[in-house]
């Protein structure tokens, strides 16, 4: 069966439509998820957690949502 480049190149216009479609909507999600961050109450959070009733343990906030930290250096090659 010989390959027929005149489907495969429908089929990679489509997946080039798809994925244009879906950066779209990953940058929506991220900047709602930026505008939550920001608007966080991080107390209010902590007496969520603290008030849940989960069988499972729940993690904590030691420190604020927006915390950055400095990635430890690679390890050296053997």
């Amino acid at each position: 069966m010989p390959l027929d480049l005149n489907q495969v190149a429908a089929q990679l216009q489509g997946l080039a439509d798809g994925l244009k479609a879906g950066e779209e909507g990953r940058g929506r999600n991220l900047q709602q998820a930026l505008r939550q961050l920001h608007e966080s109450d991080p107390d209010a959070l902590a007496r969520r957690i603290a008030d849940s009733r989960t069988p499972w343990p729940v993690a904590g906030l030691v420190q604020g949502l927006e915390r950055r930290y400095v990635p430890p250096p690679c390890p050296l090659p053997y």
